[in-house]
């Protein structure tokens, strides 16, 4: 979800700040497609360029999650909030070495 609206908010932030500055959007969707092409194949070979072939696939897995959603479950949390929990009151009313 975070991986869609990131990106969502960049673009409406910048293309928003340009129309309230007095910017006119037709002169900028006019010329996007090619903008576009050329800052992002320029960032993709820098990149590629920058970085080593087993890096370059643990991006690529990143992407891969950041869309796939999380590892985590809420309950996988609360769980580790209780144990915890449980954890500490038995420190607490026991003793360190209980552990």
């Amino acid at each position: 979800m975070m991986g869609i609206v990131g990106p969502l908010v960049v673009f409406l932030m910048v293309f928003g700040g340009y129309v309230l500055a007095g910017g006119h959007i037709d002169v900028v969707l006019e010329a996007l497609p090619h903008e576009m092409m050329t800052i992002g194949g320029g960032a993709a070979g820098a990149m590629i360029i920058g970085n080593t072939p087993s890096t370059l696939k643990g991006i690529g897995k990143g992407i891969k999650q950041v869309f796939s959603g999380p590892h985590w479950k809420e309950q996988d949390f609360k769980d580790v909030l209780c144990l915890l929990f449980t954890i500490t009151k038995m420190i607490k009313s026991k003793g360190i070495l209980v552990i």
